[in-house]
């Protein structure tokens, strides 16, 4: 089967964040049976197109100009120069030529729209998260009126441009149950399917050991998800985490922060380490990996992916989201600040976690998600979106 997949990250990089891991487990897993391109926008660092792991990675045009769908509805498309390169050669005869089109991400969605119109073609969407329900959260959490104004005529407007483009595609690959359901009601002739979060093994020698009193936290740090859940750990726990326990040191993982956030967490004890090329490295020495996001939005998988290298987890709500009662059993859930002061601490004071506890994590991971299975399914529902048969 040909397929096109448009997604907003080049899977040749390195990702810090499990987003741009699970596309490069996805594109792997599909690689062997499907012949696929991948068209990404280009950056200032971008490679030339290439191939990587049995697929072909062609960036594309990304002027600094905002295109329509990103004017209206805040991040639900690329550029103009990406909407046009679409449906230009090379890439119009790609799309013309593809059994099936797989669009990642809501910073990808307002391309769905164009390639209803122009392509009659299967379209595969996979949700990690829902803007407007980001958006939603974002409104609940503005203190003045005239934030909170601005904040709801930004998301009616992406809520309008969502709907939109979701009531094109065929099928929608959603992370929760949640989120499948807002879909549905969306769009109800649109077919939800629910994933699973996906990882590498790790290995054992790479499996959390931490000796210190090391807290950390991983994201892409230009995520306006990830920056308003570290301004508010910084802010309200991390000062009286450090009163208490003086040799503690929080270490934020992930690049793309900017001069304000690199200045707000230059605190005592706060290390913004910025990229690493293995993550294993970073959570081997960690005592404990902190998820205190507040804005919603698809399943949070910084807690699977922790436990994949055995580190233990607290969370909020938000962050425990979407994850099945054998996974919310086994991490710490915080609510207030209070209770993450407490939480952090217990932690760091505590007995540091052995190897014994670091597979049991591991364990966990494996004996919840199989991935195998999931891609088969993938691989089922492609084949009878490609051949016109009906989805049972």
């Amino acid at each position: 089967m040909r397929l096109v997949c448009i997604s907003p990250y080049d899977p040749r990089e390195a990702h810090t964040h499990a987003g741009g891991v699970f596309l490069q487990s996805w594109l792997k897993g599909l690689a062997p049976d499907h012949r696929i391109h991948v068209l990404v926008p280009a950056t200032t660092n971008s490679m030339g197109a290439g191939d990587w792991a049995g697929v072909r990675v062609v960036p594309l045009s990304m002027d600094s100009s905002p295109g329509l769908f990103r004017r209206i509805a805040d991040g639900l498309g690329p550029s103009n120069a990406f909407l046009q390169a679409l449906l230009s050669d090379p890439q119009r005869s790609l799309l013309d030529g593809a059994d099936l089109v797989d669009v990642h991400w809501p910073s990808m969605l307002g391309v769905v729209p164009t390639l209803a119109e122009h392509f009659a073609k299967p379209i595969s969407y996979v949700a990690h998260d829902l803007r407007s329900e980001a958006l939603m959260s974002q409104l609940l959490q503005r203190e003045s009126p005239k934030a909170a104004l601005a904040a709801g005529l930004k998301l009616g407007r992406c809520l309008l441009q969502e709907v939109r483009a979701i009531r094109k595609i065929d099928v929608a690959w959603c992370f929760k149950t949640q989120d499948a359901n807002l879909i549905q009601r969306f769009a109800p002739s649109v077919r939800t399917e629910l994933l699973e979060p996906s990882f590498s093994e790790i290995p054992i020698s790479k499996l959390a050991t931490p000796s210190g009193r090391v807290v950390g936290f991983v994201g892409d740090l230009s995520k306006i998800e990830n920056r308003v859940a570290l301004r508010w750990f910084l802010r309200k726990v991390w000062p009286r985490v450090r009163a208490h326990v003086p040799d503690a040191e929080f270490r934020v993982y992930g690049g793309g922060a900017d001069g304000n956030l690199l200045t707000f967490a230059s605190g005592p004890g706060v290390t913004v380490v910025g990229w690493v090329d293995d993550l294993a490295d970073a959570y081997r020495e960690m005592r404990v990996a902190v998820v205190p996001l507040k804005i919603r939005g698809g399943i949070k998988f910084k807690v699977a992916e922790a436990f994949a290298h055995g580190t233990p987890v607290i969370a909020s709500k938000v962050g425990a989201a979407g994850y099945p009662p054998s996974m919310r059993n086994s991490l710490i859930i915080a609510v207030t600040s209070t209770e993450w002061v407490s939480a952090v601490e217990r932690l760091l004071l505590g007995a540091a976690p052995n190897r014994d506890d670091a597979e049991y994590l591991r364990g966990l991971i494996r004996s919840t998600y199989d991935y195998d299975r999931l891609l088969r399914r993938v691989g089922t529902v492609f084949e009878k979106l490609a051949t016109g048969s009906p989805l049972e």
